[in-house]
């Protein structure tokens, strides 16, 4: 049996036209992304979609969502066709999340997303920024990241 293997990171730097990396750990992540598409290996990256793009020079009007699309991700779809919504229960409360998914060859790499409406504002900005300052967030991030 092939091993196949799951990689967790922050960031990606993945296209021009989504600035979701901040800098050295985000190159490597899309680096090792776009090595194991092009080697065929059985890879799965996960990360965090970030609405608000980092780059503080981007002058980008498009939705991230929008963005997204343009670079060949989609929404990971339920058995019906539409968007899968998936929970995670933390702090008393269900945080919903989609996926977006782009694949590699045999390597995905797949962004969540807490932007849905079933979602509280205060919830849905979970992934509105990299690294943000709000005190928790990063570590409602790493929840999400980590459980979903």
């Amino acid at each position: 049996m092939k091993p196949v293997v799951a990689y967790f990171s922050a960031e990606y730097s993945i296209a021009d036209s989504l600035p979701i990396y901040a800098g050295g750990l985000g190159i490597l992540a899309g680096d090792i992304v776009m090595e194991a598409g092009a080697e065929g290996r059985d890879f799965h990256a996960f990360g965090l979609v970030y609405h608000k793009a980092f780059a503080a020079g981007d002058t980008d009007t498009r939705l991230m969502t929008e963005r997204l699309s343009g670079e060949g991700f989609t929404l990971i779809p339920d058995s019906d066709g539409q968007p899968l919504t998936l929970t995670i229960h933390f702090d008393a409360r269900e945080v919903a999340f989609q996926a977006w998914r782009k694949d590699y060859g045999n390597t995905s790499l797949t962004l969540l997303d807490t932007q849905v409406n079933a979602n509280s504002v205060a919830d849905q900005k979970i992934t509105d920024h990299l690294y943000d300052s709000m005190p928790g967030l990063m570590f409602r991030q790493q929840i999400v990241l980590g459980l979903g």
